[in-house]
């Protein structure tokens, strides 16, 4: 009886890095991996297919509770109600943040208005220089959570 041979495939990073092999078992544990990316239709209908998976504390799956339309309508306004809540959190006069639990954290970051005329170091050579003047901004930034920074190292 012959021995099938496993194949070690090799992954390049970018110029300058070294090579890696990446074994069976790492293999393995990437095969729920999503290979493209999604669009709101087809988070959905994972997100459907999850519920439908999942069972109710009761020992009867949510598939024989509700069907598959309801499934999706509810998981449908479960995401439009993430969006609200997103929208509201970041809006103006709001507290500004955001949590995703395990996810990501979305923050505003407000920076103040600089006057015209005001001096401000040139960061190339150092001198100080007038600026043109800048308005109040308020920016969006993500910071990822120690679960999706494991995620995407292939730790978990």
């Amino acid at each position: 009886m012959a021995r099938a041979r496993v194949k070690k495939s090799k992954v390049k990073k970018k110029k300058g890095k070294k090579s890696r092999s990446i074994g069976t078992e790492q293999r393995a544990s990437r095969a729920g991996a999503i290979r493209s990316k999604l669009t709101k239709r087809a988070i959905i209908d994972k997100l459907v297919s999850a519920a439908d998976e999942a069972v109710a504390r009761d020992g009867t799956a949510i598939t024989e509770r509700l069907s598959s339309v309801d499934t999706r309508k509810v998981v449908t306004a479960v995401l439009g109600g993430l969006e609200d809540i997103v929208q509201k959190s970041v809006q103006p006069g709001s507290c500004g943040e955001f949590m995703l639990p395990g996810m990501f954290k979305v923050v505003i970051k407000t920076r103040p208005a600089i006057r015209k005329g005001t001096m401000v170091r040139n960061p190339g050579t150092g001198e100080m220089q007038p600026s043109q003047g800048k308005p109040a901004r308020r920016s969006v930034k993500l910071r990822p959570l120690v679960k999706l920074k494991r995620a995407a190292a292939g730790e978990m």
